[in-house]
């Protein structure tokens, strides 16, 4: 009787706390954006200007996408954003994301 009370306990113990963490996973309230810059034959692009203008909010975020044409941006708040990439040589690219 004893060893089926501690069972029931810890069952209830487990869904509990499986409960409380996807409560948690359910309350995120950013996001990140990452990605490569790349041209046309598919060689990156370092060095790259990458614009994401939050569209709802008007603010922009800027930086230089890495030596693997690499960027990110986190903490984003969700919403539509503009993706604008400019790079020496090439022509602008704008994205809807």
């Amino acid at each position: 009787m004893q060893a089926r009370r501690i069972s029931l306990i810890l069952l209830s113990l487990a869904v509990i706390l499986t409960m409380a963490t996807t409560g948690w996973a359910q309350t995120a309230t950013t996001g990140d954006l990452a990605g490569t810059v790349t041209d046309t034959s598919g060689a990156v692009v370092a060095n790259a200007a990458v614009t994401l203008k939050d569209e709802a909010h008007g603010q922009q975020l800027t930086q230089k996408s890495n030596g693997q044409g690499e960027f990110r941006f986190t903490l984003l708040r969700p919403g539509d954003y503009t993706l604008t990439v400019e790079a020496a040589g090439l022509q602008k690219s704008v994205r809807t994301v």
